[in-house]
């Protein structure tokens, strides 16, 4: 089922560079992982000081239709280079309107073990259906055209 306006939020910072994180998100259709459709390093000005592990940050708002296989990373825009920190694959056809990846869903699995990540540190996006009639209990040749 398609979606619109996702947004990515992120629960604890990363201590990246000098105890802070300046996150960014770069989204792809997992058929085409050398093009990315939407990408905010540019806006990702925003640092992130080690401070207050439960709140959640905005890292990222796309406000046009996704739908089928997506793959987001979230990387952080370092001096020099960006690193990835993690990144999460689905279908907008399994995700809620507001569904969270803590930690332990989050690829890679090595950073569970990193002491960059806080415990608590998780992924939230949150999105809305375009449609409020169809479902994933009809057929295709029952659903709308956007769905």
């Amino acid at each position: 089922m398609p979606r619109k306006n996702m947004k990515v939020l992120m629960k604890g910072v990363p201590k990246m560079s000098n105890t802070t994180c300046k996150p960014f998100i770069e989204i792809y259709l997992t058929w085409n992982l050398e093009h990315i459709i939407y990408q905010n390093k540019g806006s990702s000005k925003t640092v992130f000081p080690n401070l207050t592990q439960s709140s959640l940050h905005t890292i990222g708002d796309y406000q046009e239709v996704l739908t089928g296989d997506l793959y987001i990373k979230v990387r952080h825009n370092g001096n020099l280079t960006n690193t990835t920190m993690c990144w999460i694959g689905f279908n907008t056809t399994f995700i809620s309107d507001i569904q969270v990846f803590p930690i332990e869903t989050l690829d890679p699995d090595g950073m569970r073990k990193d002491s960059w990540y806080p415990p608590t540190f998780e992924i939230k996006l949150e999105s809305k259906p375009i449609c409020q009639s169809c479902t994933t209990e009809l057929k295709v040749s029952q659903r709308c055209e956007f769905c």
